[in-house]
Parts: structure tokens; C-alpha cells; sequence
């Protein structure tokens, strides 16, 4: 999925563009208006709900729609294999279109036996880019038991039709064979995506509703002096989940229930992880009994399934149950990793009877404001580039699932369904809570796979730093290579490297020409690889001092963060 028309993972590439129109519209508003903006008359109104303003909606996210190709396959007519096939057996056709440039770009119609007129009447879609090159290729087939016989084929170029018109053609085979297809050619006007800053229509609701319940809990926690006096003043509070396995479940666990006997979880709008925090706010929230009970009883439930060894996780029988569960995933056509099978173990550790709770399946604990919002982070990476390049964070709702930087979202059940210039492509079920879990914590596969792949038994630092110096000699390697000069071999020359901008810039590489040169490494990357830390040291930090950038300050100043690429390089 690295074309951005198949929205990245499964999400689509988009463009901000600011609305002079909806700002100005904002800004023109008298101030004592009846929609409480401002003025004395706001603290004798009700609060407006999120619909009437909302501040990013002045950012437009602008998408190009996808093409929508309905081919409706009538009938046939003189149908035949020859005449001396055609007394053996009546053929029993069928005709399949393809279309090489659109997702899932080939369909089939039944078989009518023994019928040289048959009328099928069926009817498919297809999903295309208006700037490729769309051919949509008609074959009529025999179907036998043993092998299908191809009768004919013909193409079609989809750019002769007319948009938003049907348009009857008459395809012809050998023999006077014909087949009658019905086309047509729309925009598509309802995208399953939603390109948008703003939030979602659902979390607006929540935020209404929870607000309401935030200012009474303020009030029975502050008393009304101190408490908010209006819907205005109500502050909207986040409480942030650090991650670290483990360790970041059980000390969130026990943040949550101070939080939950103090009354200050009731004063939160948000509640945020990832990774072992994620674990604990998954499973407090798939919990049948939250939030009308205490985080108590759930915390009992985490230490009898975290207390005792986890071995039994990897008996033959139960590794033969993730295995089967990950084929059939497979089977569906969906991508597999580790991370399915490391889900499988989280889940089976943390959920336990409840393997088949999904993330939707916590709106019911939120719809009414009981509690705050979960919100669960990852990145997302590329297999091709270092995470260290390349990372993007993505965020998780029991509403909705999206990348804020490119305000792209998708309704939490549609999560892992495919998808083209954000419409779907293909259809599959919501995947279950616990695959969720082992990709919100994934970086323990990461750390895992490299034990896997090692054979000296190293220790994790040792790992780490072993990376840092692969990480170090790819840098050597691609500076040489695409450096045209040829006194870019002595010791004291340099090389930049591109970056791109993490917030709005999309990524770009630079390419080389010319005959690579075998240069010496230089003397500056091996000074930086021996103030690598030793093996005792379990710290990294990094200084922004150990950076530099490539060039003259008269060239471009470091302190500006606004450009599209970024080319830092170690000293």
C-alpha cells in the first residue's frame, strides 16, 4: 500500500488548504449573536454544541475522489464453440471483466448451463483513478469440469463514456457472438473516509455530554466557588498513559484507581496510552462492568493473570490455536505478522473470556459520558525505511481511527478493510481487541525478532548498540554512493542525507547519478561510533548539539522548521 491512492495503511494522502471564506464567515460574527460567541449575553446562554463552531473548519482537507466504473452484464447471444464442439456439449458460458489498474479488478458472472442465449443480468463495480489509463477487458468463457475454454475477448477503453450517462455497448466475439454490457461512469460524491481536522459527529456528541457531567463532578470536587460556573469554563482534561509493557499497565492501574477514589477521573474528558497503557485501558473498557465499578476489581483480575508464570501461553495446543486462527486470517486475503501472533498473547493473557470484544464495542461505555474517552496510539512505519526516518503516529477511538497529519479517519469497524482514494475496496470484519493490543505494544516484537535473528546470545544493549553502528554505516554507504563529486572520498569530506518534515511535508528522496565511488570511511563517524555507551550503561540521551546542518548559515538557517525537507547530519 505505499500508493498514496490506497490511503497509506489503509488510509488515504491528503492536502490542507485553508477556507478565507469559513474564516472570514468566523471572524464576521456579531459578538452578543444568539449562537453564544462572546459577549455579556454568554454566560446567560446555554452552550452551543460543537456543530455551530468548530476552529478547524477554517482547514480544508482536500482529497481527489476515485471513479466509479458500473458494468451491468446483460445478455448473449450465439453463443458457440464451433459447430462439431457445440454437439458434444452445449456450452455453458460465463463472462469475466478485468481491469488491471482498479483494486480487486477482476469479477465473474455464474455460469448458465447449456444455454447459447443466456441472460445473466448482473451487475459489478469497479473503483479507478481518473489519471490512469482505464481498459476494461471482456472474456467470455465455457465452464467444463475439467478445464474452462476461453471463447473470445475484447477490450474497452473506459475514457470514451460520458460521466453520470449510461451508455449500451454490444461487445463481439468469432462467429457473430455478441454480449450486450450496460456502463457507466461516476464521481463517487461519498467517500468512506473522512478527510477532516474537526473531530468526528460522535466525539462532538461525547464532548457535550461528558462536559455536562464534568462541571457537577467539578462542583462536588471543588465546591462552587472554585468550581466552573458555566459550560464556557469547563476545562477540558487529559490523562496521559506512559508506555513500558508491563510496568506502564500495572503503574497506570494504579493511577487510575487513585485518580477513579479521589473523584479526579470523573473531572477527565480524555484518557490516553500507548503501549502498556494501552493494555490497561483496553482491558478496563472491555470489562462488562466498567465504569459503574471500581478499578479495583479489575486490577484483582490483572494481578492473578500477570502473577504467575506465562509459559503456559506457549504449549503446543495453544500455539496450534493461534496458528490456525492467523491461517484463516491469512486465508481472507489479509497481510499477517508477528504481531498477530504476539496479539494472540496478549489477549490471552490480559482478556481472557472476552478474545472477541472489539474496539466499537466501547462506544456503549462512553455514548453517555459516563467516562472519559480511551484514546490509543501507534506509528506507523514502513518496511523499507528505519523507524528513525520514517514514523507516523495513529490514533485509536471506539469511534473512529485515523492520522490527524494528513486529517484522514475511518469508522473503527472499517478498520482493516481495504481501501482505494477512500472508498472500499474490499470489505473485512473489524479484527478483535486483542490484535489491537499486540500493535499498540509491538515494539516488544521488534526487540524480540532481533533475538530471534542473533546467534552470539547478545545482551539487549549490546543489540541496541549493534544497531546504532549498522544505522551509522548505511549512513557512510549512501553518502558515498550519491555523491557526484569525485573528492568526496577524502576524510574530511561530507554528505547530506534528506529528512522530510514530520508534520505536513511529505517525504521525498533524492536521487544520484553517476558511477558510485568506492571512498574511504570517514574519520568523523568513527569518532562518533566510539562515544557509543558501554555495556553497563543503560541510558541514551542525544544533544541537540551532536546535529548539524549541511551548508553555510547564509544558507539556510537550523532554526527554521517550516521547510519541506530537513537534512540533518551527525557531526
Amino acid at each position: 500500500m505505499a500508493d498514496n491512492r490506497h490511503s497509506g495503511l489503509p488510509l488515504g494522502m491528503s492536502r490542507l488548504r485553508i477556507d478565507p471564506n469559513r474564516s472570514m464567515e468566523a471572524a464576521q460574527r456579531p459578538v452578543n449573536s444568539p449562537d453564544g460567541f462572546g459577549g455579556s449575553r454568554r454566560d446567560s446562554l446555554p452552550m452551543p454544541g460543537m456543530d455551530e463552531f468548530d476552529p478547524f473548519r477554517v482547514f480544508e482537507v482536500e482529497h481527489r475522489p476515485c471513479m466509479i466504473l458500473t458494468a451491468h452484464v446483460m445478455c448473449g447471444r450465439n453463443i458457440s464453440n464451433g459447430w462439431m464442439a457445440d454437439m458434444l456439449d452445449t456450452p455453458d458460458p460465463y463472462v469475466v471483466l478485468k481491469m488491471k489498474s482498479a483494486p480487486d479488478g477482476r469479477k465473474r458472472t455464474k455460469h448458465i448451463d447449456n444455454d447459447v442465449n443466456p441472460v445473466w443480468d448482473e451487475q459489478f463495480t469497479f473503483l479507478m483513478d481518473s489519471s490512469d489509463h482505464n481498459v476494461l477487458q471482456v472474456i467470455l468463457r465455457d465452464a467444463n469440469y475439467l478445464q474452462d475454454h476461453t471463447i473470445g475477448f475484447a477490450d474497452y477503453n473506459i475514457g470514451g463514456l460520458t460521466m453520470n450517462e449510461e451508455k449500451l455497448v454490444t461487445f463481439q466475439f468469432i462467429n457473430n457472438i455478441e454480449v450486450d454490457v450496460m456502463l457507466r461512469v461516476d464521481f463517487d460524491t461519498d467517500p468512506d473516509l473522512r478527510y477532516s481536522l474537526c473531530l468526528s459527529d460522535d466525539e462532538k456528541r461525547f464532548v457535550d455530554v461528558r462536559r455536562r457531567n464534568v462541571i457537577e463532578s467539578m462542583n462536588s470536587l471543588l465546591g462552587s466557588d472554585c468550581a466552573p460556573q458555566t459550560l464556557w469554563e469547563v476545562p477540558t482534561i487529559g490523562i496521559l498513559g506512559s508506555g513500558g509493557g508491563f510496568r506502564a499497565m500495572v503503574g497506570l492501574a494504579g493511577a487510575m484507581k487513585a485518580l477513579y477514589d479521589s473523584n479526579i477521573l470523573d473531572c477527565a474528558m480524555y484518557v490516553a496510552g500507548l503501549s502498556g497503557s494501552t493494555w490497561y485501558l483496553s482491558t478496563l473498557y472491555s470489562h462488562s462492568k466498567w465504569p459503574s465499578c471500581s478499578p479495583e476489581i479489575i486490577n484483582d483480575e490483572l494481578k492473578n493473570r500477570i502473577d504467575s508464570s506465562l509459559l503456559w501461553l506457549l504449549k503446543p495446543q495453544s500455539v496450534y490455536r493461534y496458528v490456525e486462527r492467523i491461517l484463516q486470517k491469512r486465508r481472507l486475503g489479509q497481510p499477517v505478522s508477528f504481531t498477530d501472533f504476539f496479539g494472540h498473547l496478549v489477549g490471552e493473557t490480559l482478556l481472557k473470556d472476552r478474545l472477541e470484544m472489539t474496539l466499537s464495542d466501547q462506544q456503549d461505555k462512553v455514548n453517555e459520558g459516563q467516562a472519559p474517552l480511551p484514546l490509543y496510539t501507534c506509528v506507523h512505519v514502513k518496511k523499507d525505511v528505519s523507524a528513525k526516518v520514517f514514523q507516523e503516529w495513529v490514533e485509536f477511538s471506539p469511534y473512529e481511527i485515523g492520522m490527524p497529519k494528513y486529517g484522514t479517519f475511518m469508522r473503527t469497524e472499517q478498520f482493516g478493510s481495504k481501501f482505494f482514494m477512500g472508498k472500499i475496496s474490499r470489505k473485512f470484519e473489524e479484527p478483535p481487541l486483542h490484535f489491537l493490543q499486540g500493535m499498540w505494544g509491538s515494539a516488544f516484537t521488534i526487540l524480540f525478532k532481533r533475538l530471534l535473528d542473533d546467534t552470539s546470545s547478545m545482551d539487549p544493549v549490546d543489540i541496541v548498540r549493534s544497531e546504532m553502528a549498522n544505522e551509522l554505516d548505511l549512513h557512510d554507504e549512501e553518502s558515498s554512493d550519491c555523491s557526484d563529486d569525485p573528492a568526496s572520498s577524502d576524510d574530511d569530506s561530507t554528505a547530506t542525507e534528506s529528512g522530510s518534515d514530520r508534520r505536513r511535508s511529505s517525504s521525498g528522496t533524492d536521487s544520484c547519478s553517476g558511477t558510485p565511488t568506492t571512498t574511504s570511511r570517514p574519520k568523523l563517524n568513527r569518532h562518533r561510533r566510539a562515544q557509543l555507551p558501554p555495556r553497563s550503561s543503560r541510558q541514551w540521551s542525544s544533544d541537540a548539539s551532536d546535529f548539524e546542518y549541511p551548508g553555510s548559515e547564509s544558507e539556510k538557517d537550523p532554526d527554521d522548521t517550516t521547510a519541506p525537507n530537513s537534512p540533518w547530519r551527525r557531526r
